[in-house]
């Protein structure tokens, strides 16, 4: 059975866990094992689905945390003190489980995922002529075949679809039509003149043809593209299932600047806007002209401030909800050697671990004090270790090859290894749902777990 397998595999070792529900492809609830796999060669982190529970509703709050306590205490017989995080989306039946969770593991961090708050932040822009736009295109581009076999013929690309199960997904919607604008308006004349969608196709040349309304889609698609396109990247970068602990704060402080430059509506941040506006106006030299500027830079502004309210809101690191997440993960940076060069073996780097549940002080207060003095003076030999790093390097080889040098630096990068700043992976396990189309009803839910589970944990292994 796979999950004994994965059991066994795990053994007494730590893990982190990866929980979340879904009612996009099924009425399912998921949840995924992250653990360090180790020979004395190799070093491999795995991240294995030990629970696909197909539901008839979905779960409330402490539904959740019961399901967790008994798949983790008593089917899969580990310690409370074995689990070094939760990561999950920021649902409210979610962050309700993590209440008693906290009780019941209270060596795990809480850690939100950062990629889907990300994707939320992305959510919130406010653009009318858009919106209504793309409604519109994804009645074309969900009902009409023949007009996305149109487009391929146009653009020579596919055209983006959205789906239920991957971030960002309507972001690159919006990209492929900004990024095609200007060959726009003969491609949906050809789809009206062939039928396809004609309402939809009908009403996006109505909107292509009146020059207000089309400038304002072209200037509300290139703030989504300012926007949202750090956003993405940040996305990407957070949800792999590699060793992201150490490079999460980075990512994240590079949004938080991101977003502060277009608070300011600065040309860094915002050039594809800066650049529509400067085409469409010139260089208002006449009050008049400069007027017209104003207006659609307080549009713009208009757009985008729902955007940096809710990031500002979330991301705040004092008592924003991510805060204490934020705090371990710009705590982890201490185990990128890469990083630690610029640091000259700053013993507050040390003292910045006892953050995370599982090692500081609230592991256990009488013994972080000797861990904190034994860690810090393993400092020196790791600058030393650093000089000369690939900036390629792989993190989880570099500690393996550090375990007899450094030992109380790597027993503590082990632990980081486990905590994740994304959910993705049971987003990726959800995915897997859709190849069972019709025959899903019908078959037998413990066929569909066992058939999930082993597609997913396999694929973690190419």
């Amino acid at each position: 059975m796979e999950f004994q397998r994965i059991v066994s595999t795990i053994g007494p070792e730590f893990c982190s866990i990866i929980f979340d529900g879904t009612t996009d492809v099924a009425e399912a609830f998921c949840i995924l094992a992250r653990y360090l796999s180790k020979t004395d060669t190799h070093w491999e982190i795995k991240q294995d689905c030990i629970r696909l529970q197909f539901l008839e509703k979905s779960l409330a709050g402490q539904q959740i945390a019961n399901v967790l306590v008994t798949n983790i205490l008593d089917r899969a017989e580990r310690k409370s003190g074995c689990v070094v995080a939760f990561a999950h989306d920021r649902a409210s039946a979610n962050e309700v489980a993590m209440e008693t969770l906290s009780v019941v593991f209270p060596k795990a961090a809480d850690i939100p995922c950062m990629s889907h708050t990300f994707d939320n932040v992305g959510k919130k822009l406010v653009c009318p002529i858009l919106d209504e736009f793309m409604g519109l295109w994804v009645n074309l581009s969900n009902r009409s075949n023949a007009g996305r076999k149109l487009f391929y013929s146009h653009f020579k690309e596919s055209m983006k679809r959205l789906s239920n199960v991957r971030w960002w997904s309507g972001f690159e919607q919006r990209e492929q039509i900004f990024l095609n604008f200007s060959s726009l308006l003969p491609f949906v004349q050809e789809c009206f003149g062939f039928g396809y969608a004609q309402a939809s196709s009908n009403s996006m040349i109505d909107i292509l043809r009146d020059d207000d309304k089309r400038f304002l889609l072209r200037l509300e698609l290139a703030v989504c593209h300012d926007i949202c396109y750090p956003l993405v990247v940040a996305t990407h970068k957070l949800e792999g299932d590699g060793f992201l602990s150490p490079m999460a704060f980075a990512t994240i402080e590079t949004v938080r600047l991101h977003v502060a430059s277009v608070r300011l509506l600065d040309q860094s941040a915002l050039p594809d806007v800066h650049a529509i506006i400067r085409v469409q106006l010139g260089e208002a030299t006449t009050p008049a002209a400069q007027r017209a500027v104003t207006a659609k830079w307080l549009y713009v502004k208009k757009i985008a401030l729902p955007v940096i309210q809710y990031f500002e809101t979330k991301f705040a690191t004092s008592n924003g909800p991510l805060a204490s997440a934020i705090a371990i993960f710009k705590a982890c940076r201490i185990f990128d050697p890469k990083w630690v060069v610029t640091q000259l073996c700053d013993p507050t780097l040390v003292d910045a671990l006892a953050i995370i549940p599982a090692l500081g002080p609230n592991n256990n207060a009488a013994t972080w004090p000797v861990k904190a003095a034994k860690m810090k003076a393993e400092l020196g030999s790791y600058f030393v270790a650093s000089q000369g790093i690939s900036v390629d390097v792989d993190l989880v080889e570099f500690w393996r090859l550090q375990q007899k040098a450094l030992p109380e630096l790597t027993s503590a990068a082990t632990l980081a290894m486990l905590i994740q700043p994304s959910s993705a992976g049971v987003e990726r396990c959800f995915s897997l749902l859709e190849m069972f189309s019709s025959q899903q009803e019908s078959m037998l839910e413990d066929m569909k777990e066992a058939s999930v589970m082993l597609r997913y944990n396999n694929r973690q292994k190419t």
